[in-house]
């Protein structure tokens, strides 16, 4: 995969240096020659200041490893065996992967290390190309990202428990609507209970009266 090289180096002096907000962005890691895809930002798992290294679990088929070789560096390379990461177009040395280190570099062991100095950034979201010499790579410490997530996930719980609550009022208000509507009329209910005479007892009250009446 690669970008018309006219295009790319229009948008390198027309962009500005990141601050260290940008490696939340995701970006694409070029090299900085030929602007050969070498990586991605998703693969990104930190920094590493003494050697001025972005830190990679993968790269592109177009990053070539090296055969392994004693580092002659002083410093923290001394007595390293590592492998020197090169791009297959231009064939520049991007990076190194190490084999055999000191214990203060056994964390990056068989990591990628890619040189800032050699690989530009293409920034996704703004579309725009800077080099990584001027970007951070610091990941944010596990625990700052966990005390992060359990603030978000409480603010959740809180919306979903007064959502909870109202619903419980609804319910609680149709329930009683409910039995108001469904509520028996009393007059019904007095009528619907009472005594009836037999037919035989009214009609003997009706011949008694008109007998009285006849009488009189």
């Amino acid at each position: 995969m690669e970008f018309e090289k006219s295009i790319l180096n229009k948008r390198s002096d027309e962009a500005k240096p990141g601050t260290a907000a940008d490696d939340r962005h995701l970006m694409t890691f070029h090299c900085q020659h030929c602007y050969t895809v070498l990586a991605d930002s998703l693969d990104v798992c930190g920094e590493l200041q003494s050697l001025d290294s972005v830190i990679l679990l993968k790269v592109t088929d177009d990053v070539v490893v090296g055969d392994a070789v004693m580092s002659k560096d002083k410093g923290e390379m001394t007595n390293c065996i590592s492998s020197p990461l090169k791009c297959s177009h231009c064939h520049l040395d991007v990076g190194k992967i190490l084999h055999s280190s000191p214990p203060s570099l056994a964390p990056v062991r068989s990591l990628f290390l890619l040189d800032k100095s050699s690989i530009s950034c293409y920034i996704l979201n703004s579309s725009s190309m800077v080099k990584a010499s001027g970007l951070s790579f610091d990941l944010q410490p596990v625990s700052e990202r966990l005390a992060e997530v359990k603030q978000h996930f409480e603010a959740h719980l809180e919306k979903m428990s007064i959502l909870k609550s109202r619903l419980a009022d609804m319910s609680i208000i149709r329930n009683k609507k409910r039995r108001v509507n469904t509520k028996p009329d009393k007059r019904l209910t007095h009528n619907k209970h009472a005594h009836f005479l037999p037919l035989e007892c009214i009609v003997s009250t009706l011949d008694h009266q008109n007998h009285i009446l006849v009488t009189a």
